[in-house]
């Protein structure tokens, strides 16, 4: 339910941490290169659903075409930002050219000794040695990029085989394509906890779009997320319950 889209993210490097012994670098590498898979995957669906729907199929693009553009753009520069920091050189560039009261207020606050950090330049050779680490790795990462693709088109497939049981036969590649950008910009909010609602209404949307009846779209909106978004965040929930807050607890 956390409303900014990086709060996950400082969660699962805590996690990473800690319940892994490793250093805060191999956390913050894990992060940032599952952030990097992430921007890859959702580009890719996006790319293949446009080319399939406009260039194979030769249908209309149920969404402004503007959000399609805007998503894959988003997606590639996040990834060359996300590999800029995962640059040892980098880092410490940025890291020696920011004024002094950055470093003091910023980088050095974060790794401080009381917290067992060693500082900034320890910090870096700790991503450096994680990266060559995961470069030695290849096949592992490559499962990982495409279990991160699964993950983000399980959403898709739901959405098609939820609108077949209510007798509606939708393009696939529309639904990969329209599910994709609207997942991707439910992402982007910093307001509304978790995006509640924007992927519910943008889906609802661009099916009734298509000519199905608002009422038709809006429950095979409904019940996708139902099978998808509800169903994890009660699983979810579950195991932040057991594996998170009982952590924090035992800090208290």
């Amino acid at each position: 339910m956390f409303p900014i889209p990086s709060g996950v993210e400082v969660i699962r490097a805590y996690l990473v941490r800690n319940k892994s012994r490793s250093n805060i670098g191999k956390a913050v590498s894990s992060v940032i290169l599952n952030k990097v898979y992430y921007f890859i995957a959702f580009g890719v669906l996006i790319t293949l659903g446009g080319i399939m729907v406009t260039l194979i199929r030769g249908l209309p693009i149920p969404v402004d075409f503007r959000f399609v553009w805007f998503v894959v753009i988003y997606a590639v520069m996040n990834t060359l930002f996300f590999f800029m920091v995962l640059r040892p050189g980098s880092l410490l560039k940025i890291y020696y050219t920011s004024p002094s009261w950055i470093r003091k207020n910023i980088f050095d606050k974060v790794y401080d000794h009381q917290k067992h950090f060693s500082g900034f330049d320890r910090f870096v050779d700790e991503i450096e040695h994680s990266i060559k680490k995961l470069r030695k790795n290849i096949g592992l990462n490559l499962l990982s990029l495409l279990l991160v693709a699964f993950h983000w088109s399980t959403g898709s497939i739901t959405a098609y085989l939820v609108a077949i049981s209510l007798g509606y036969h939708i393009d696939f590649w529309i639904i990969v394509l329209i599910y994709a950008v609207i997942e991707f910009i439910q992402q982007l909010n910093i307001i509304i906890p978790s995006g509640l609602g924007i992927v519910d209404a943008g889906l609802t949307g661009a099916i009734a779009v298509l000519g199905i009846p608002l009422s038709e779209a809006s429950a095979i909106s409904l019940l996708t997320r139902l099978a998808t978004y509800w169903f994890e965040l009660i699983l979810c929930g579950f195991i932040a319950i057991n594996y998170g807050y009982n952590d924090i607890l035992k800090d208290l």
